[in-house]
């Protein structure tokens, strides 16, 4: 999914879908594609991508980051049920269009609700083993590592330590 939203990936991605001479026989081309719905399918993607990246950080999220939520979701849905008509919301697409953004709102994260969590928090411990090397006593080191990273991950405090 990280390879599949990032920008080029979704130019190249909706560019399949463009306009595009495919053949040219006796003076005539035939041309295969559909500009508006390439632009469709990036915008669609655009707003994934945004939504993605907010809802899977295994952090705190700012204010202005649970705004971006709420504000890319309900763009979401305005394209989806514009461009997509005939289309169905998926139970998934729902809960990431209505219920995401009220859970960023309440607990100020999604993503340490998730298994992309583990992920950070491995690579935050290497991180607090350096921060930390000079405890020589383990217990002691792993004490300070987790409440570093209770004050840095935990959603119910409001400390910004990066």
């Amino acid at each position: 999914m990280h390879s599949l939203f990032e920008e080029k990936n979704r130019i190249e991605l909706a560019n399949i879908l463009r306009s595009q001479t495919v053949v040219t026989m006796n003076n005539q081309a035939t041309v295969l594609g559909n500009n508006a719905a390439a632009d469709s399918l990036q915008l669609l993607m655009q707003h994934f991508s945004t939504l993605y990246q907010l809802c899977t950080a295994a952090r705190k999220l700012r204010t202005k980051e649970i705004t971006t939520i709420d504000t890319t979701a309900t763009k979401l849905m305005a394209h989806y049920r514009t461009a997509y008509p005939t289309r169905s919301v998926t139970p998934k697409l729902h809960n990431l269009i209505y219920h995401f953004p009220v859970l960023a709102k309440q607990y100020r994260t999604i993503g340490l609700f998730s298994e992309h969590s583990v992920e950070s928090v491995h690579k935050r411990f290497k991180h607090y083993d350096m921060v930390y090397c000079s405890i020589k006593n383990p217990i002691k080191h792993l004490l300070y590592s987790t409440r570093l990273h209770t004050l840095t991950a935990d959603p119910r405090l409001n400390c910004q330590i990066r």
